[in-house]
């Protein structure tokens, strides 16, 4: 089924594709821009509207960032916690 456009125009299907794959490539670019500037729960956010998405890039991106902001979260933790101790 092709889509509309504003001046009653359609779209065909394989042009919806390109599209579709222009925004999955502007999405991945994003997504590793913030990554390299280790900003990694900014990233994580923005890609979670995307977490319904069958696209291989995007969950493998995804699953990626919740394990690094999983880890930093709990080595964060363990090293503060090992700081106090040997301090106190």
């Amino acid at each position: 089924m092709a889509a509309t456009l504003a001046l009653g125009l359609t779209q065909t299907p394989v042009a919806q594709a390109a599209v579709m794959e222009d925004r999955v490539q502007v999405t991945i670019q994003h997504v590793d821009n913030l990554y390299d500037s280790n900003k990694w729960r900014e990233a994580l956010t923005y890609l979670e509207q995307h977490r319904d998405t069958a696209d291989p890039e995007l969950l493998w991106r995804l699953a990626r960032l919740c394990y690094k902001v999983h880890c930093f979260a709990y080595t964060g933790w363990w090293w503060s916690a090992v700081a106090t101790s040997i301090v106190h």
